[in-house]
């Protein structure tokens, strides 16, 4: 497939990236919208307090504030969207330098913790459940060209400020991990650990009170089964992380 210019790429009045021609995934070509995220601001201060409870040595409120603008200023120029008010469903992210050596091991003892507290500082009524039971341990690999193997080797080095977007929704898997080939090179697929802090930072991401979330699964990356990968997705009220084929 042809690498995207920005003239060619194309959002619907939701903020959903259309799919590229003669993707061999299955991706809805019209959304149906019919699985919403709540239509909430991020709160920048917010998430800031969230993510220095969480974490130690984060930079401070200014800095984070004004290099999260900057990101999100620059992807909505990468899409195409100027000054356009074109809505966009996103969340910042701070991941601390990693302390294992395997990806699984380092989301369940630092991000599975600081989802928890974050959730439950934001919904005190609810919870984050993790419904794997078996460790992740050896089971999460990043995937070659995607992107997060990018971010992991430099999370590995040092502390990392990021932004997620979540504009590649009603997508399979494959259609997500198809489609970001063709993207701006700027742009990574999103994988455990840029998502999972975006949960530290957006705990209440998916929980919507009028309408079905949609679960958001981690694409850059890959299981030792064939056709099951890991997702967060809303409970209810609560917030959940499991396998699914």
């Amino acid at each position: 497939m042809v690498k995207l210019s920005k003239a060619h790429v194309s959002l619907d009045e939701n903020g959903r990236l259309d799919p590229s021609p003669n993707l061999n995934g299955d991706a809805h070509a019209v959304s149906r919208n019919y699985f919403q995220f709540p239509n909430d601001s991020v709160g920048l201060s917010e998430s800031y307090q969230l993510l220095r409870n969480a974490f130690e040595n984060i930079v401070s409120e200014t800095i984070f504030e004004e290099k999260q603008e900057a990101l999100y200023t620059k992807a909505r120029k990468l899409l195409g969207l100027g000054a356009s008010a074109m809505p966009l469903v996103y969340s910042p992210f701070f991941l601390p330098k990693m302390r294992h050596d395997d990806i699984g091991l380092e989301i369940e003892n630092v991000y599975f913790p600081a989802i928890q507290n974050s959730y439950k500082a934001e919904c005190p009524d609810n919870d984050f459940t993790v419904e794997f039971k078996d460790s992740l341990e050896g089971k999460i690999k990043s995937i070659p060209g995607l992107g997060h193997d990018r971010l992991e080797a430099a999370v590995r080095e040092s502390d990392i400020l990021g932004l997620s977007l979540f504009i590649l929704r009603e997508y399979s898997v494959q259609a997500a991990r198809e489609q970001i080939t063709v993207m701006p090179t700027d742009f990574s697929l999103t994988g455990m650990l840029d998502l999972s802090g975006s949960l530290v930072a957006r705990p209440k991401l998916m929980f919507n009170t009028e309408q079905y979330a949609p679960m958001v699964w981690t694409p850059s990356c890959e299981t030792p089964w064939e056709h099951a990968n890991f997702h967060y997705e809303a409970y209810g009220y609560n917030l959940m992380f499991n396998r699914r084929v």
